[in-house]
């Protein structure tokens, strides 16, 4: 990931450089260019359209932390507990 902060001076204050950017890529100014590239490079195959997932991005849904704790009632028990679809014996 970029930190603006680290931006070199030449390019003035970060700030001033992040909200540029930020207007042209919501705009679509940097997209036609772009295109361009991709499809001269593309048509020359130097492109490879493998995509690698960097797996330290994506994150669980909270509840996908890990399983009950509660053990399931021994065979024959007279206790009950809630089932994935209501109450009732197990």
């Amino acid at each position: 990931m970029f930190n603006w902060r680290d931006l070199p001076d030449r390019y003035g204050p970060w700030k001033t450089a992040h909200e540029r950017h930020r207007r042209r890529s919501a705009d679509g100014t940097w997209e036609q260019p772009l295109q361009r590239i991709q499809a001269e490079e593309d048509a020359v195959g130097d492109i490879g359209w493998d995509i690698s997932v960097d797996s330290t991005t994506v994150r669980a849904h909270h509840r996908a932390a890990g399983a009950r704790n509660a053990q399931p009632p021994l065979k024959g028990s007279p206790h009950k507990r809630s089932g994935p679809l209501g109450s009732g014996p197990i």
